[in-house]
Order: structure tokens, then C-alpha cells, then sequence
């Protein structure tokens, strides 16, 4: 009968055993997908103020850009061309967190195509590289809208 008794009680503690490490298992997994939730909301939030300030440095720029193109102004179109091509090469590192290769490889295409024209570029290559400019941040922004906060 001690035997039986015995057996029984190793079962026991076997089964609260296991119950205690199923109990340490989901606390484990809750843990993680907390951690989860606040790392995707941080480079949410990091992804949505690095686009943000970009737009804001370049598209004031862009736009006196235009002005300075229709209004047959050389070097002031030259001058801002340099300064837009420099902002878009210092945003470089972050923008590979929160923008695609490709996307970040023809804005700086568009940046660099830009300052070449120089003085003496013609209005139609400005009007073509600042609307790429335009169009790239447009869609990186576009596509920082469409994430997980639309689902949620």
C-alpha cells in the first residue's frame, strides 16, 4: 500500500512540476510580446519623426527651388540645389531604418542630378529632379501611414 502511496505522490509532484513551468512559459511569453509591442512602437514612432523632419527641411526647400527655376534665377536654384542634396546625404543613415534601399538610392539620384545642373541646367531637368524629390518623400511618408497603427 506505501508503494502505491509513494508513486502517487512523485506523480504529483511531477504534475505541479510541470504546471509551474507551464505557468513560467506563458509568463515568459507575455513578457515577450510586450517587449514586442514597445520595440514596433518605437520605430513607429522613430520611423514617423525622422520622415516628418525630413519633410520639413526639404519640401520648403524644394518648393523655393520651383520659384527659383520659373523665375530664371541661376544661382539662387543652384545654391538651394546644394542645400537639398546635402540634407538628403546627412538623412541618409536614417532613412535606411525607415525607407527601402531603392527608395533612398534614386532620392539621392534625384539630390545629385540636381546640384550637377548647376547654374546652366535647363528648367525642364530642375522641374524633373525636383519632382522626383518631391514624389520619392511624398511616398516614404505615404508609406509610413500604411503600417500596423491602420490595423490597430
Amino acid at each position: 500500500m506505501q508503494e502505491k502511496t509513494g508513486s502517487r505522490n512523485i506523480f504529483k509532484k511531477a504534475g505541479r512540476g510541470r504546471a509551474a513551468a507551464l505557468k513560467a512559459q506563458t509568463a515568459a511569453s507575455w513578457i515577450a510580446l510586450i517587449v514586442s509591442a514597445c520595440v514596433l512602437t518605437a520605430a513607429m514612432i522613430y520611423s514617423s519623426r525622422t520622415l516628418r523632419s525630413l519633410d520639413k527641411k526639404l519640401t520648403p526647400l524644394v518648393n523655393e527651388a520651383f520659384a527659383a527655376v520659373y523665375a530664371d534665377h541661376g544661382a539662387r536654384t543652384a545654391e538651394l540645389s546644394e542645400r537639398i542634396k546635402l540634407i538628403v546625404h546627412e538623412a541618409e543613415m536614417k532613412l535606411t531604418i525607415v525607407a527601402g534601399h531603392r527608395d533612398i538610392a534614386e532620392l539621392k539620384r534625384c539630390a545629385g542630378e540636381l546640384a550637377a545642373l548647376g547654374e546652366r541646367g535647363d528648367m525642364e531637368s530642375y522641374v524633373s529632379c525636383l519632382n522626383g524629390i518631391r514624389s520619392i518623400l511624398s511616398m516614404l511618408i505615404e508609406n509610413d501611414r500604411l503600417t500596423i497603427r491602420n490595423v490597430l
